[in-house]
């Protein structure tokens, strides 16, 4: 029901890479609305930070946009366009022992343990 639109009130979880533009794009920029043949997830039709997504994306100053990405979030806040929550605040993973995930683990955005270069699978 929620991908034809019919639903007041959305309940969607997710997990995406932890890049701004990736929730922002998908939630908040007008070509993401359900219904329109480009939709993702922007369930509420927002559309005033489009420009702001489109500036910041394209940026190669780093801290432009940063400052792009930030007035973008400030504006979804005051205009109180969703109301973000935590479902699953808990991870409970096992893995082996001689997995050396090469950091301390304390979160995860993804359902997962996350690899990188400082993983590794110990002598067993």
């Amino acid at each position: 029901m929620i991908r034809k639109d019919a639903n007041p009130v959305i309940a969607y979880n997710c997990a995406r890479i932890p890049i701004c533009d990736i929730y922002m794009t998908q939630f908040l920029h007008s070509d993401s609305i359900v219904g329109k043949p480009t939709a993702v997830t922007n369930f509420s039709h927002y559309t005033a930070i489009d420009d702001l997504l489109n500036k910041a994306r394209v940026e190669t100053d780093r801290e432009k946009q940063k400052m792009l990405y930030g007035e973008a979030q400030k504006k979804v806040m005051e205009d109180a366009v969703m109301i973000p929550t935590v479902v699953r605040p808990n991870f409970n993973g096992a893995r082996k022992p001689y997995v050396d995930l090469g950091y301390n683990f304390k979160a995860s955005m993804f359902y997962d343990y996350v690899f990188n270069e400082m993983s590794r699978i110990l002598k067993h």
